[in-house]
């Protein structure tokens, strides 16, 4: 990733950061929010490649990366993983 590339995700994790303190009723650079905002965004970026193939259903292939996040990123992504 280039240089402004990498100021732009650490832009995208500002912003995600500061709504999910704000929405916590923390401080805009809470620690865990930034953790948290990092972890949503890098799953969003591992999933959309493989959502971009034909016939590939976005919105499922987002939910099951999420909901992959919230088990704990277990290696062993369930049978029914996208």
């Amino acid at each position: 990733m280039s240089l402004p590339g990498m100021r732009e995700f650490g832009g995208t994790v500002e912003a995600l950061a500061g709504a999910v303190a704000r929405r916590a009723g923390g401080e805009c650079d809470d620690f865990a929010a930034r953790m948290l905002a990092g972890a949503v965004i890098g799953v969003i970026m591992a999933a959309v490649p493989r959502a971009a193939e034909p016939g590939a259903d976005l919105a499922a292939r987002l939910d099951a990366a999420l909901a992959h996040l919230e088990a704990g990123l277990p290696l062993r992504a369930p049978a029914s993983g996208q």
